[in-house]
């Protein structure tokens, strides 16, 4: 390596501690020094203390002296830097399903009310937009209207289905 790749490296390391301060700036707080974010990365040192069973909140530990330990909740949220510590997840959105094409709930309906007939499904584009690969794969985790005991089967590009029996 020449002198002018260590000059590159110190350039771009003033370039990423000036983005850091500026979005510390924005974000309405100070630079948060190296060393906290050191100190909040790197994992305990192993002690002699008894072990602490986490209760709703979260309990820190720092040696007071050679004799003793002094103990104090953590704050629920503590904002580091980009990053915070939660105690639990938010919940998940929900999905919204898209609704069933009524040509596809038709031959649903139909074949739930004759078990074992096998029946072919040429629906429009307009009526239906699912390739016969998407339809299988439909059938096969019982979604897009499909209910468990449906079978299908291809035949040169065209799709049969029956319902086998066994409604969940």
């Amino acid at each position: 390596m020449s002198a002018t790749h260590f000059d590159a490296d110190d350039a771009r390391e003033d370039r990423a501690r000036e983005l850091r301060e500026q979005r510390a700036r924005l974000r309405g707080g100070g630079a948060v020094p190296a060393e906290a974010v050191e100190e909040a990365l790197t994992p305990p040192a192993p002690s002699r203390a008894p072990a602490i069973v986490p209760t709703t909140k979260i309990k820190v530990t720092r040696p007071m002296s050679p004799g003793g330990l002094v103990t104090e909740p953590a704050p629920d949220a503590a904002k580091i830097g980009a990053f915070e510590v939660v105690t639990e997840l938010p919940p998940r959105p929900k999905r919204r399903m898209k609704p069933v094409p009524p040509a596809r709930q038709e031959m649903i309906d139909f074949c739930l009310q004759r078990i074992g007939v096998w029946v072919k499904y040429t629906p429009t584009p307009e009526q239906d937009k699912a390739s016969p690969s998407a339809l299988a794969t439909h059938v096969k985790k019982a979604t897009g209207g499909f209910v468990e005991g449906f079978e299908f089967s291809t035949r040169d590009g065209a799709i049969f289905f029956r319902f086998a029996g066994v409604k969940s």
